[in-house]
């Protein structure tokens, strides 16, 4: 599974060494991808060009302050949330605030434990097709165009239909 580490080139640390660390902890034939995004605000068009790429899923690193997240952090989610829906893959965020941490060792404690998390997540999204016993719906007919003279496709069996070659009602 190829999965996209998408950091930031503002974050007060590089995590991407400790993130391949866990990844072999975590699932064996995980392979971690490195894009760094120049800033926050390219945060969803790094998701969407590595998950373009090819990746199976993509996890975001970022450590923020209060003030980055209270103007960006909402935007960024939702265009985040785009991407997801767009490329029907999953992209998993690790963001390390500023206020959870105040001495390197919490830093790297703190680190530690949302990236494992984001990789867990990550390694649960196989990318199979879903087998299901549910009954499927029927499909619905093409829209008709109400301008036009229905063909044989689109008449229901109830619809009375002059012969051809019938006098006009107009």
């Amino acid at each position: 599974m190829k999965i996209a580490f998408v950091d930031l080139a503002t974050n007060k640390v590089d995590a991407f060494e400790k993130a391949e660390a866990l990844a072999q902890e975590t699932v064996s034939d995980l392979v971690l991808i490195q894009f760094t995004s120049p800033d926050l605000l390219k945060v969803p068009a790094s998701c969407a060009r590595v998950l373009g790429e090819g990746a199976d899923a993509a996890i975001v690193f970022a450590t923020l302050t209060a003030g980055e997240w209270r103007d960006y952090g909402s935007l960024v989610l939702e265009k985040i949330i785009d991407v997801e829906i767009h490329s029907a893959k999953f992209v998993f965020t690790a963001f390390v605030f500023e206020d959870e941490w105040r001495t390197e060792g919490k830093l790297a404690k703190v680190l530690e434990d949302k990236l494992r998390k984001a990789l867990e997540m990550a390694a649960g999204m196989k990318h199979e097709p879903v087998q299901s016993d549910a009954p499927t719906l029927p499909q619905a007919p093409p829209a008709m165009d109400m301008f036009s003279i229905p063909t044989e496709a689109t008449q229901s069996d109830n619809l009375a239909v002059p012969p051809s070659g019938g006098s006009s009602l107009f």
